[in-house]
């Protein structure tokens, strides 16, 4: 399934290190509730000048890239809106 991320050139390296995670996050979800539901149109990350929104077909996300302050389930070694937004697809 074709994982995309769409991001600013001046982002390039810290998204990078950010959406290693995504294909973690999509297997565990496999794997509790079955396969993913749009396998032909696969996953997409897109850079977004705000915190996130799901989409189907692509899921916005703010440029922090988990830096900062952003909420967590208690220090998880997954970022809490990547995982939360990526929950809706």
């Amino acid at each position: 399934m074709p994982l995309d991320f769409y991001v600013l050139p001046h982002n390039e390296k810290r998204a990078g290190e950010y959406y290693n995670q995504a294909k973690k996050i999509l297997e565990v979800f496999e794997h509790l509730y079955g396969g993913y539901p749009f396998p032909r149109d696969g996953a997409a990350w897109v850079e977004a000048p705000y915190a996130g929104m799901e989409h189907q077909g692509a899921i916005a996300i703010g440029d922090e890239y988990g830096k900062g302050e952003r909420r967590d389930y208690e220090k998880c070694d997954y970022d809490y809106l990547m995982v939360h937004e990526t929950a809706h697809e």
